[in-house]
């Protein structure tokens, strides 16, 4: 194999960039605002699963816990291939990783392929477990959302 063979990237970079190529038209040229709604496609719906999160917390702090204030969650984009969404006491003093989402199709040597909007438990506070336990995408958000973090694999 020839060194330039070897530059290119895992297979699925490649077959990526030609999908965005066969959206431009018939010159061949990528579009760039189809691709930019490509990448930014997951974001709002990413958002409205943090909303939901926070939600469930706050219904479940207000049930149980009445004399506590309920953590916060927000969704950091550590990179173009994970968001981690984040719990945050209330006083700001500790954090914890909620779950991980991929905001885009890729590829990871640890993880293999993986789909936008795959929702994924942590492992530590910088990656993500090995398999999916729902999607962003879904209608009930793949039901793996619990008060405390994603569920386990069943």
């Amino acid at each position: 194999q020839s060194l330039r063979g070897r530059d290119q990237g895992p297979p699925a970079r490649r077959r990526s960039a030609a999908g965005l190529r066969g959206l431009a038209g018939e010159n061949g040229d990528a579009d760039e605002e189809a691709r930019q709604r490509l990448l930014v496609a997951p974001r709002p719906r990413i958002a409205v699963y943090v909303a939901h999160v926070q939600e469930l917390v706050n219904r479940d702090y207000a049930e149980r816990y009445p004399r506590l204030t309920q953590p916060t969650h927000r969704a950091d984009y550590i990179s173009a291939k994970w968001c981690r969404v984040v719990t945050e006491d209330a006083r700001g003093g500790s954090r914890s990783v909620y779950c991980f989402i991929c905001p885009q199709d890729g590829f990871t040597k640890a993880l293999g392929h993986v789909r936008a909007g795959d929702t994924h438990k942590a492992d530590l506070w910088k990656r993500s477990a090995k398999h999916a336990r729902g999607s962003v995408f879904a209608d009930d958000f793949g039901n793996c959302s619990t008060t405390h973090g994603i569920v386990y694999l069943r």
